[in-house]
C-alpha cells in the first residue's frame, strides 16, 4: 500500500514573493560592482600620483577605493549594508568633486544614471525615483554652489545648461527603464510562482515518496510522503545525508546507493509501518540535470512502499 502524502514535515522551501528580486541582495552583481569600483578607484588614484597630484590631492578617490575595498570585506554577511554604503559614497564622491571644481564632469553623465539603476534593484522603484531625483538636486546644488554660472544656462551654448538637461534625462530616463524592468520581472515572476504553486501542491499529493539528493548525496527537498517513510525518528530530512538515513533501516554503505544511480538499480530496505506491520520500500533514482552553477545536477529517488508481512 502506497504511504499517503501527509507526514511529520514537509521540506519545501518557501515561494520567492513577487519583486523579491528588488530585495535580493545576495546576488554575484553586488560583488560585482564592489569589485569594479574598488579597482576604478585604486586606477584613478594611481593615475593621480603618477601625474604628481598628492594624496591630499587624491583623497576623494583614495577615500572611495578604501570604502569599496572595506564594502568587500563585508558583502558576504551583510551585502545589503555593502551595497547601500557603496552608492551613497560614490555619490558623494562625486557631488563633491562638482562642488570643488565649481563645473561639471561628463563621467556623471554614466555614473548617476548607474547609480539610479542599482537604487532601483535594491529598493524598487521608489529607490530608483529618490536616487534620480537626489543626483538631479544635488549636481545642481553643488554646481552652483562651487561656481557654475547662471549666464551660461542656454542649451544652445552653454555648458551647465546642457549638461543639467542630460543629466536629468539620464536619470529621469533611468529611472522609468527600472520601473519598467522591475514590473517585467514581476510579470514574469508571477506566472512562475503559479506554476510553482501548480507544482508543489502535486508534488505534495503524490501518494510516492519524493527526494531530491544534491550531487554530494544529502537531501535537499521531499514531500511529505517521503517524510513519513523515512523520517520515523522525527529528525527533518532535509539537510541530512540520504545514506545516513537508510542506514538506519539496514541499507549500509554508500557503494550501494553509487551503483544503483549508476546502474539504475531498485534497492529495498524495510522499515516499521502502521501498527508496527513492516513495510518493505523500493527506491529507484534518475538524474536530473539543473542550469546551476553550485548544483550541476540532482539525484531524484522515488520511493514505493508496500505493505509485505515477515
Amino acid at each position: 500500500m502506497a504511504a499517503e502524502a501527509k507526514g511529520p514535515q514537509s521540506s519545501l522551501e518557501r515561494p520567492m514573493e513577487v519583486g523579491q528580486f528588488a530585495h535580493n541582495t545576495r546576488l554575484s552583481w553586488i560583488q560585482h560592482g564592489l569589485w569594479v569600483s574598488a579597482l576604478g578607484f585604486t586606477a584613478t588614484l594611481a593615475y593621480g600620483l603618477a601625474h604628481g597630484q598628492s594624496l591630499f590631492d587624491e583623497r576623494y578617490p583614495l577615500f572611495t577605493a578604501t570604502i569599496s575595498f572595506l564594502c568587500l570585506a563585508i558583502v558576504r554577511g551583510r551585502p545589503r549594508l555593502a551595497a547601500i554604503l557603496l552608492l551613497v559614497t560614490v555619490w558623494l564622491d562625486l557631488t563633491i568633486t562638482v562642488l570643488r571644481a565649481g563645473t561639471f564632469f561628463e563621467a556623471s553623465l554614466v555614473t548617476f544614471p548607474v547609480l539610479v539603476f542599482a537604487s532601483g534593484l535594491l529598493m524598487g522603484t521608489p529607490g530608483a525615483l529618490v536616487a534620480a531625483a537626489a543626483s538631479v538636486l544635488g549636481t545642481t546644488a553643488a554646481g552652483f554652489l562651487g561656481g557654475a554660472t547662471l549666464s551660461r544656462l542656454a542649451l544652445d551654448h552653454g555648458r551647465e545648461g546642457f549638461f543639467l538637461f542630460a543629466l536629468i534625462c539620464c536619470c529621469v530616463g533611468t529611472a522609468v527603464l527600472t520601473r519598467a524592468a522591475l514590473l517585467s520581472y514581476s510579470s514574469v515572476l508571477s506566472r512562475s510562482e503559479r506554476e510553482r504553486i501548480r507544482y508543489l501542491g502535486l508534488f505534495e499529493e503524490l501518494p510516492d515518496g519524493i527526494l531530491s539528493l544534491s550531487d554530494q548525496g544529502r537531501i535537499v527537498e521531499s514531500n511529505s510522503a517521503a517524510a513519513r517513510m523515512l523520517g520515523r525518528d522525527g529528525k527533518p530530512l532535509v539537510g541530512r545525508v540520504f545514506t545516513d538515513v537508510v542506514a538506519g533501516f539496514g541499507l549500509s554503505a554508500a557503494i550501494d546507493l553509487k551503483h544503483a544511480i549508476v546502474l539504475r538499480q531498485i534497492l529495498e530496505l524495510t522499515v516499521p509501518g502502521d501498527g508496527e506491520v513492516p513495510v518493505t520500500l523500493e527506491l529507484t533514482f534518475r538524474t536530473v540535470h539543473v542550469p546551476d552553477a553550485q548544483r550541476h545536477f540532482l539525484q531524484k529517488a522515488r520511493i514505493i512502499g508496500k505493505n509485505r508481512r515477515h
